[in-house]
């Protein structure tokens, strides 16, 4: 009976400890990380971005502070070498998480190199003077700050296109002063100007190519391909030549 009693106590003792193993390797299992947002959740992503930075500051206050602290680094800036150099609006981040102000698109005046305006992604346009010592924020008050990509009309460098994800086109006609707004709701990843007529416009976003011969004022379709196009682009020496980059590989289109 006592060998019957001790074997039943020792069997007892190694099922505890097993469970108790268990429970300590399952501690040590890492947790699966959510899954990223998709593409198609990006809009709504941005959406809450801008909700929550307005709502925090609605002067703009933030980005201007941005500007500031990127001056006040550039002659520190790790991980450049040679001649380059910090010279943009700082990033704004949560955390580790950089969520406003990636550029998306850079555009530099023809005629004055000191002049040039990145578009970035919940930051809006930015332009600087002086060769990016001073920037100045030109989007502020628009439906959408995420900029996808920039163009300045070769002929008229301060005609100004900007396309936007979920906003349309933004377009100037003053160097950035005032702006209208051209297919808007649509998520445009690309715009480009015929190189010797500023009315002649292309622009790529998520299923087609669209081309306006006003100026962007009207549209119509030039390549319906099903897939997301990435960009669009004019020969610079012949204008009736352009290019669409899309998921699908490479167009070309002729007239």
């Amino acid at each position: 009976m006592k060998l019957v009693r001790s074997t039943a106590v020792v069997l007892a003792a190694v099922v505890q400890l097993a469970c108790l193993r268990n429970l300590h390797q399952a501690s040590r299992v890492p947790r699966v990380q959510p899954r990223s947002e998709s593409e198609d959740g990006e809009a709504e992503s941005h959406r809450r971005n801008e909700e929550w930075f307005n709502i925090r500051h609605p002067d703009g206050g933030l980005r201007q502070k941005a500007v500031e602290e990127k001056q006040l680094m550039a002659p520190d800036v790790s991980g450049t070498s040679g001649p380059w150099r910090a010279i943009g609006p700082q990033p704004i981040q949560a955390g580790s998480t950089i969520y406003s102000g990636r550029v998306w698109g850079i555009a530099v005046d023809p005629r004055n190199s000191n002049v040039v305006y990145v578009g970035t992604d919940g930051g809006g346009v930015w332009k600087t003077t002086d060769g990016g010592t001073n920037w100045t924020p030109l989007t502020d008050q628009q439906t959408s700050l995420n900029i996808r990509d920039l163009a300045l009309a070769p002929t008229a460098p301060d005609t100004i296109l900007a396309a936007t994800f979920g906003g349309g086109i933004l377009k100037s006609t003053d160097g950035g002063a005032t702006w209208t707004t051209s297919l808007p709701g649509t998520l445009v990843n690309s715009v480009a100007f015929h190189p010797t007529n500023a009315s002649i416009v292309l622009e790529a976003d998520a299923s087609s190519r669209r081309r306006s011969a006003d100026g962007g004022s009207t549209w119509s379709s030039v390549l319906v391909s099903g897939y997301r196009a990435i960009q669009v682009v004019f020969d610079p020496t012949n204008g009736s030549i352009a290019y669409a980059a899309t998921l699908n590989g490479l167009y070309r289109l002729n007239g």
